[in-house]
Order: C-alpha cells, then sequence, then structure tokens
C-alpha cells in the first residue's frame, strides 16, 4: 500500500520555476534567456548525436555526408549540460 500525501507539506516545496528564478533569473531577463538559449542547444545537440548513432554512423561519415570536417559535428555532441545542480532539469 501507497503512502498518503500530505499535501500541506507539498504546499512548503518550491516549485520548479522556484528554483529556476533563484540560479538563471526570472523569465525574460538576460540571464535567463541566455540560460535557456542554452539548455535548447543542448537538448537538440543530444537530439543529433541519438539520431546519428541510431543511424549506425560515425561522426566522420556524418560530417562526409554535410560536407563538413568531424570536428564541427563533434562539437555539440561534447557540450555539457548547463545545470548547476543537479535537482534542475
Amino acid at each position: 500500500m501507497r503512502p498518503k500525501i500530505d499535501i500541506n507539506k507539498l504546499k512548503h516545496l518550491p516549485t520548479t520555476e522556484d528554483m529556476f528564478v533563484d540560479e538563471y533569473g526570472a523569465k525574460g531577463t538576460a540571464s535567463r534567456d541566455e540560460f535557456d538559449a542554452k539548455s535548447r542547444a543542448w537538448y537538440y545537440a543530444e537530439v543529433l548525436k541519438n539520431a546519428r548513432k541510431a543511424a549506425g554512423i560515425t561522426q566522420q561519415q556524418l560530417a562526409d555526408k554535410i560536407g563538413k570536417k568531424r570536428e564541427y559535428v563533434a562539437m555539440p555532441e561534447k557540450a555539457k549540460p548547463i545545470c548547476s545542480y543537479p535537482h534542475s532539469l
């Protein structure tokens, strides 16, 4: 049997948005816009990397297909997540 959740205790927990505001600023601020842009870039780099791997091709093979150097493909794949604390998503 699952334990009952005490809603009153949950009311005192910060929301994800509260944590983002504390760490990166409110929506519409320069610091939050920078975070949003970096997080989107990281996300799309992960999508591209996963698609490349699912296709079973190397970075070099992808680079050859698009007429770029391997480093062009590797650069976004080397990017690290930008959240500075583990409970951020």
